[in-house]
């Protein structure tokens, strides 16, 4: 998974990068949805919740971010 629009370009054609991010979105919460509380997988894909909220920062991507870092699922 990356997350800069650069590498989009060539992958997702036609698509936007809203739609890619949200995809990203969807993946990550899934992904913390089915890990415990405190464990070191979970613990990695809350710190890739708080990059995804970086990079819609970062490259004014309009996108729905993560308000709570640690997610409580």
């Amino acid at each position: 998974m990356f997350l800069h629009p650069a590498y989009l370009r060539g992958n997702n054609a036609g698509l936007s990068f809203e739609f890619s991010f949200c995809q990203y979105r969807a993946h990550i919460s899934h992904n913390l949805g089915t890990l415990s509380l405190g464990s070191d997988a979970r613990s990695k894909w809350e710190w890739m919740a708080g990059f995804f909220n970086d990079a819609l920062k970062r490259h004014q991507i309009s996108g729905k971010p993560f308000n709570t870092i640690p997610i409580p699922f």
